[in-house]
């Protein structure tokens, strides 16, 4: 079984990624993107706003470094793909739609109006290349954590609700759609799991998969799948579910 760090609405996002570039090409303004996303994912114009800016920041820093937005994820799955007969892959992490819009609904109008000047400071100040390759660099060698990892630890301190939403809670939730997973197998047969996660979200899964607790993994999902715009009926199936991609081995 392969768990990948990687939404159930994974796709759709990087198609958002995509397609926002080659909207540029078709002449869809940046206004004509807030009101697609808040119209497609139900967002208010603030939250699609924010989204906008975020998936443009970072397709402009993945041109500048010359990666493709969720590589990482399609390897993986093309792994499993052609070199693990039979194998199960599950996408055990929260909705990328949901994180952003608790993250948002996290922060003061202060703090958003921070954020906001932020995203659009970054988008119109072009990042060197070459100095983002360097500072990825210095991260991964260290090997304890990952570039998203390190930024919102960068973030902290001037959003310290970020670091909650957009890790924190994130731990918890894959950490449940793994112990999810293994609940539901058959217990007569022996199997493997590989969960392919950020690295700075290992040791908070390994805490929340080791230390004894109370609630049911189910108890713990509830919170963290909600949002003040959303109605429960919506976000039902994260709490009980566990998404699986179809493999179709060749």
């Amino acid at each position: 079984i392969g768990m990948l760090d990687s939404s159930n609405h994974a796709k759709n996002e990087l198609d958002l990624d995509s397609s926002s570039s080659s909207s540029n090409n078709n002449g869809t303004t940046f206004w004509q993107k807030v009101r697609l996303v808040q119209q497609s994912q139900g967002m208010t114009r603030a939250s699609a706003l924010g989204t906008v800016l975020l998936t443009s920041v970072q397709q402009d820093y993945a041109e500048s470094l010359g990666v493709e937005l969720g590589s990482e994820f399609q390897r993986a799955h093309e792994y499993c793909l052609h070199h693990v007969p039979y194998a199960i892959c599950i996408l055990g992490d929260r909705p990328l739609q949901i994180t952003l819009l608790r993250a948002w609904e996290s922060l003061s109008w202060w703090g958003k109006t921070r954020v906001v000047l932020g995203l659009v400071w970054n988008l119109l100040k072009r990042q060197d290349a070459q100095e983002l390759r360097e500072w990825m660099q210095t991260i991964l060698v260290q090997g304890e954590t990952d570039v998203l990892t390190t930024s919102i630890q960068e973030l902290k301190r001037h959003f310290p609700t970020l670091e909650r939403v957009i890790l924190q809670e994130r731990d918890a939730y894959m950490a449940c759609k793994i112990y999810q997973s293994c609940r539901a197998l058959p217990r007569r047969e022996n199997h493997t799991m590989v969960a392919i996660v950020g690295a700075g979200h290992v040791h908070g899964m390994v805490r929340w998969l080791t230390v004894p607790s109370n609630q049911t993994p189910e108890e713990i999902l509830s919170p963290l799948v909600r949002t003040r715009t959303g109605s429960f009926d919506e976000v039902q199936t994260l709490i009980t579910d566990v998404t699986q991609l179809t493999i179709r081995h060749e």
